[in-house]
């Protein structure tokens, strides 16, 4: 019961500080994406992420009058704390320490890249949930074999892989691990698994279907194909557009990217739970190799790829290995109390004493610290900047504008006119050359640009317009030039 209430004060205190964190309102770059389509049910860029639209139309239809933009903020405070459940469900069930475990999983609470998307729509708070769901049902698949257990794993494995498929870096340690159960744990060999697990994978997987069913309404991503077609299909949902930025570089970048993902443990973990987490690493491969080993693959399999693709923001991915180090530093917890209660195992007094004072200073130097740290990184709780950004254009540009711009700041305009219903006489371009759509409208429509474009001061000045500038030719001469190119 104590440890209950426990577990329970734990969580209700994360969940505060995520609430009183998280971004109220609308978003820059990819979360004012992920906000506008799971309320108006378009595909995003790619590969798509149908399950994150459908589980996200689902909430925003139980909370018909919350803001959509918040929904999708909370909703990820609340995917979150759900994968926080399972990590702490697998710390216990490996470790057999609650005590351990519990302070493991608040240490992955304030971690920085978890912290920050806690209170910010993104998808990939979501792919880290069926990473560890998926883990925890292989773990009871281990201790007892079981038809609808395996059929359960197989249907969640295929609506993780529709939500991001990052999860696809996950498949050779549970298959080392399936192929383990199969032939060392005496699960029966016919038919029966196999077509069943193949039929609940395809079910989850079904919900790529949304991808051409929108292609035929259009999408808002001004894709440059036809998403309904079969080739423009594969293009969206395998990301062929970033294939190029993946493993560039050759082994030597890929080996010193991965070494310096690493170093960055000790400033994002702390020393002491790096430290710790190595020897817990230690420990659960003599104690548990088996689950140990699947998940030391995993952590090595997102390390590698979250390290070699220089997105805009990389730390998304990073969360995935960091929460998986906490396993092993519920493991190395383990190790220390474990030594105390050799140590004092004649006097209670000071067995229990020693742990408390082991617990409490943990406590200080790991989560509090990372707390205190990450806090006002991630504290999005007065930022309307995205919401005062989108408004102040809207506001001032004139009737039939266009307006060209980068991902960044194309979302909260496009969250705008798609959910508020602002300017719907002003199109906003986000795809193709911009020079060559500079050149296309003006003349005929006044034109914006959001900052400034290589090759576009050859034909225009660029006129400060509020938070934009407004395009003019620089002379007659570039009037004139401008005409014959168009």
């Amino acid at each position: 019961m104590k440890a209950k209430i426990t577990i329970l004060c734990v969580f209700l205190f994360i969940f505060i500080i995520y609430l009183f964190t998280m971004l109220p309102g609308q978003a820059f770059h990819d979360a004012g994406e992920f906000q506008t389509i799971i309320h108006t049910v378009q595909i995003g860029h790619p590969t798509g992420f149908p399950t994150y639209i459908i589980f996200g139309k689902i909430f925003d239809i139980i909370l018909p009058f919350v803001a959509p933009a918040w929904k999708a903020n909370f909703l990820s405070l609340l995917y979150t704390l759900a994968t926080l459940v399972f990590i702490l469900l697998i710390s216990i069930n490996l470790t057999k320490n609650k005590l351990a475990s519990i302070l493991a999983t608040l240490s992955a609470a304030f971690i920085l890249p978890v912290f920050n998307y806690a209170g910010l729509a993104d998808s990939h708070t979501l792919d880290r949930l069926f990473f560890f769901a998926l883990f925890y049902i292989m773990l009871k698949i281990s201790e007892k074999w079981g038809l609808w257990l395996w059929i359960i794993f197989a249907l969640v494995f295929g609506l993780g892989l529709g939500n991001h498929l990052f999860l696809v870096y996950s498949i050779p340690g549970f298959l080392i691990w399936i192929v383990y159960l199969f032939f060392k744990k005496g699960i029966p060999l016919n038919w029966h698994p196999f077509v069943c697990g193949f039929l609940a994978l395809i079910l989850g997987l079904s919900v790529y279907i949304l991808i051409p069913l929108k292609g035929f309404d259009g999408n808002k991503i001004n894709a440059m194909y036809a998403l309904n077609t079969y080739s423009g299909f594969m293009h969206h949902v395998m990301g062929s557009d970033f294939k190029n930025l993946m493993f560039a570089g050759g082994s030597s970048k890929i080996i010193s990217q991965i070494l310096a993902g690493f170093a960055l443990f000790p400033k994002n973990l702390t020393v002491v739970s790096t430290i710790i987490g190595f020897a817990g690493l230690i420990y659960g491969l003599t104690k548990k190799f088996v689950p140990t080993t699947i998940l030391l693959i995993s952590f090595c399999a997102f390390l590698t790829f979250s390290t070699n693709y220089p997105t805009s923001d990389p730390s998304r991915y990073f969360a995935n290995f960091y929460e998986i180090y906490v396993i092993w530093v519920a493991f190395g917890l383990t190790i220390i109390f474990f030594g105390i209660s050799k140590v004092f195992i004649k006097d209670k007094y000071l067995k229990n004493l020693s742990i408390v004072v082991v617990a409490g200073l943990f406590v200080i130097f790991v989560p509090f610290s990372l707390l205190l740290r990450n806090f006002e990184k991630v504290d999005k709780s007065k930022d309307r900047r995205a919401e005062n950004y989108a408004t102040e254009i809207f506001d001032s540009v004139p009737p039939h504008s266009v307006i060209i711009c980068w991902w960044n700041y194309y979302t909260p305009l496009w969250y705008q006119q798609s959910i508020l219903g602002k300017r719907p006489d002003v199109d906003i371009l986000n795809n193709g050359d911009f020079v060559t759509l500079a050149k296309e409208y003006y003349g005929t429509r006044p034109v914006f640009v959001v900052d400034q474009i290589n090759g576009i001061e050859q034909y225009f000045n660029l006129d400060i317009f509020g938070p934009i500038y407004k395009l003019s030719p620089k002379t007659p001469h570039y009037q004139t030039n401008l005409e014959e190119t168009n």
